[in-house]
């Protein structure tokens, strides 16, 4: 097993000094580059969980290393970033990260990007006696704070005095030997390899509502990032969820800091996330149809069933081409445009001329949530108390729309409300939105099986097969009823004095600018 070099770490060590003392020891050192550290992961941080951390390095040729447990030290040359355990060479590093990461792809985490000067020292016959790697002044790619420089002391086989003297160096210009150097790096750029959250950390009492809304729409934007290169790269449903929900749960928090965010910021991001949002809907209703196919035909006579396999296969014919549209749309100039336009936006100061058309950016983050939470929830009550058994079904859709926008408040702003109300009141809410969600399925599925059948693509179908889709159309129809039939028990279980208690708990979260949390209910 080879040894793992030493690593010395500084924020302060003037590296030029540093590399003027290696050449008067006698090292030579080469022209600097740029080198980059890509940490490849998956969405929910499986590696990370599991101890590993897979890391592409590219100077003048790109290599990829593996740490954690009973990881033997070293490099694997590589032509590109694998985006599947499976384009690693066969071996423990593949084993490894297929035990870890399961099916999910290896999408970039953060990439670490620093200067590059590689110092040698080398006997007269000219046999390397000692290698000194100098990376200076390391930062986030697209961010311009510099971190730390480290430097490198290689170990070279036979020669353990020449290392010593070199490690010896690093210690006398005031670096430190550290055994994760990228790990703190890493930490000192924020980045967190746990995985996609919900909700930022770090909001409390004391953060000013254009802060906690940026922190949201940042953490929200990592989601949008990471789901937007899977969903380009493979044609897994999780990433177009995870896309589309990213997308949802952004304008849902734009929509509500309306008053608090620019309305420069405001008209960019709700164009992008619009376009965003275009891109994945006809794949994402085609992955929900095959989703719950096996369950639609589960009630068929199983000749019915059989019947309907062109059908099947004419759905999955149509995803696949969503899913190129969706690949196409997704590397449009447009939405890199826009992620690229929207992430700088995030990091840069807000001008002061900005906020004083912000009136409610100055504002407690945690009051002006709260007061937003009660809006929603009364908002909800009145819409879905005017629904009635005559109601059409738009009114059902747009009733989910008002609890995905509370619902979207409650766990994109998590952090400043109190944890178990929160949980308790959500399971209230989840259970009117499966609800909904059920209704909306049958019906959005029935439809579209009706226009099938009516289209182009019917012609070839067989008459069994037609007769069969007849069958499901009419069984969708009546999960549709049986739906909109329970409704009204599932809103009178969230319409009752054991939602508003729940709420009022939430409410309470002492603040400056609500006096009486009572009054929003």
């Amino acid at each position: 097993m080879r040894l793992a070099p030493s690593v010395f770490v500084s924020g302060t060590a003037d590296t030029t000094a540093l590399s003027a003392t290696f050449r008067a020891e006698g090292f030579e050192t080469g022209r600097p580059s740029r080198v980059t550290f890509t940490v490849l992961d998956t969405i929910d941080g499986r590696l990370h969980v599991n101890g590993l951390r897979l890391v592409a390095t590219e100077a003048e040729s790109l290599t990829l290393s593996l740490s954690g447990p009973d990881i033997a030290v070293g490099n694997i040359a590589a032509d590109s970033l694998p985006i599947r355990a499976a384009d690693l060479p066969a071996g423990p590093w593949r084993e490894s990260v297929a035990a870890a990461s399961g099916e999910r792809l290896l999408l970039v985490q953060a990439t670490l990007v620093a200067t590059r000067t590689v110092a040698t020292l080398r006997s007269g016959s000219g046999n390397l006696r000692s290698l000194v790697t100098v990376d200076a002044k390391f930062h986030l790619a697209g961010r311009s704070k510099a971190l730390a420089s480290t430097v490198t002391v290689h170990r070279v086989a036979g020669k353990g005095k020449a290392r010593r003297r070199a490690e010896a160096l690093c210690t006398d210009a005031g670096l430190r030997a550290h055994a994760d150097a990228l790990g703190e790096l890493l930490d000192e750029a924020d980045v967190d390899l746990t995985g996609i959250s919900r909700s930022p950390s770090g909001l409390d009492a004391t953060t000013l509502a254009i802060d906690g809304f940026r922190a949201v729409l940042t953490d929200l934007l990592v989601a949008v990032e990471g789901y937007w290169r899977g969903a380009a790269h493979s044609s897994d449903p999780a990433f177009v969820y995870g896309l589309r929900v990213a997308t949802r749960r952004s304008r849902s928090v734009l929509i509500e800091g309306k008053t608090v965010l620019p309305r420069e910021a405001l008209s960019m991001a709700a164009a992008g996330m619009g376009v965003l949002s275009a891109c994945t809907g006809r794949a994402r209703d085609l992955d929900v149809y095959l989703a719950g196919w096996d369950g639609y035909i589960s009630n068929l006579p199983p000749e019915s069933a059989a019947a309907l396999a062109p059908v099947r296969e004419t759905l999955e014919a149509r995803r696949r081409r969503a899913y190129d549209d969706l690949a196409v749309g997704l590397a449009s100039p447009a939405v890199k445009t826009f992620v690229r336009d929207w992430s700088k936006w995030l990091r840069k100061p807000v001008p002061g001329r900005s906020m004083t058309r912000s009136p409610d950016g100055h504002r407690q983050l945690t009051g002006f949530v709260i007061e937003r939470i009660g809006q929603a929830h009364l908002t909800l009550l009145e819409h879905g108390r005017l629904i009635t058994d005559d109601s059409p079904a738009t009114q059902l859709h747009d009733l989910r729309r008002d609890a995905k926008r509370l619902r979207y408040l409650l766990e994109s702003f998590g952090e400043v409300l109190p944890a178990k109300p929160t949980r308790r009141f959500v399971r209230r809410l989840k259970s009117l939105q499966d609800n909904l969600g059920a209704h909306q399925d049958a019906e959005v599925h029935a439809t579209q099986m009706a226009e099938l059948l009516v289209g182009p693509e019917a012609t070839e179908f067989s008459p069994a097969t037609l007769a069969a889709a007849d069958e499901l159309v009419r069984q969708l129809e009546q999960q549709c009823l049986s739906a909109r039939a329970e409704f009204s028990s599932r809103f009178s279980e969230y319409d009752s004095p054991a939602t508003q208690a729940a709420l009022a708990l939430i409410v309470a979260v002492p603040t400056p600018e609500l006096k009486d949390p009572a009054s929003i209910l």
